[in-house]
C-alpha cells in the first residue's frame, strides 16, 4: 500500500481499506522526506488487533489525525510512534476505547517535539503495560 522508489513516496488509494494487522504498516519511509502530516479517510480498522510500530521512525511526521480509527478490536500499541522526532500533534485519539489493549509500551518514546496531546477521554484496562510510555517527551 504504501512503498518507496527512490526519491519518491507513492500512496495508493482505496474506496475503502480493510485492516487486520497494521503492524510496522509506515514504518521507516525514509525515502519519502517530505511527508510531513497523514490523515486517513477510509480506513476501517475496527478488526485490527495489532498496531504494533504503526509510525515508527517517521523522522520528518509533524502531524497526524486519527480520527475515526476503531481501537476497540486491537490489544497493542506499543511503539506506536516511537522515534517520531519531528511530531508535534496527533489529532482524534482522545477518544479511543483502549479496555482491550494490553501493551502500550514506549508509544510516544523520544517524541521530543510533542508540543499537545489530548489523552482525556483514555480507559485502560487493568493490567496495561505502560512502560516508558513517554520516555524522552517534553510534555
Amino acid at each position: 500500500m504504501f512503498y518507496e522508489v527512490g526519491d519518491t513516496c507513492y500512496v495508493l488509494s482505496e474506496k475503502r481499506i480493510v485492516l487486520t494487522n497494521m503492524n510496522d504498516m509506515f514504518c521507516n519511509l525514509h525515502g519519502c522526506p517530505l511527508v510531513t502530516s497523514i490523515e486517513f479517510e477510509n480506513f476501517d480498522t475496527a478488526q485490527c488487533s495489532d498496531m504494533y510500530g504503526v509510525f515508527w521512525r517517521q523522522y520528518d511526521l509533524e502531524y497526524v489525525d486519527l480520527s475515526g480509527w476503531d481501537l476497540s478490536s486491537c490489544t497493542n500499541i506499543d511503539e506506536l510512534f516511537m522515534h517520531n522526532h519531528s511530531l508535534k500533534r496527533v489529532d482524534g485519539i482522545s477518544d479511543w476505547d483502549l479496555s482491550r489493549i494490553s501493551n502500550l509500551s514506549a508509544m510516544f518514546y523520544d517524541c521530543w517535539s510533542l508540543e499537545e496531546l489530548d489523552l482525556s477521554g483514555w480507559k485502560l484496562g487493568s493490567g496495561a503495560y505502560v512502560t516508558s510510555m513517554f520516555s524522552g517527551c517534553r510534555i
